[in-house]
């Protein structure tokens, strides 16, 4: 039985350039190319705190597009404004108040 072997601090800083200089698309269509397999697995969480960091940037810019639109956060619109639905939040509009 072969034992996967650890990833070195060196490594993984070597592979994060490379992923970075590559951009996520390149990166996600070759990943499963990658040798060894511990740096396909770096890949995948890499690609995944790049995902991370785009929701995170697409909420911002919802965000600041209500505040600027309304002069208010989305937090401290009224309840009576249409529903609205940001990455990752369910659709359904909220149930009926009884």
């Amino acid at each position: 039985m072969i034992k996967d072997r650890k990833l070195t601090d060196k490594e993984e800083r070597k592979w994060r350039a490379e992923f970075k200089r590559r951009a996520c698309e390149a990166v996600r269509a070759d990943h499963h190319t990658y040798r060894p397999y511990i740096k396909r697995d770096l890949a995948v969480v890499w690609l995944r705190e790049q995902e991370v960091a785009q929701e995170r940037r697409d909420r911002w810019t919802l965000d600041a597009a209500i505040a600027a639109a309304t002069g208010r956060r989305r937090s401290q619109m009224p309840r009576c404004l249409p529903f609205i639905a940001t990455v990752g939040e369910d659709f359904s509009p909220p149930a009926p108040r009884q």
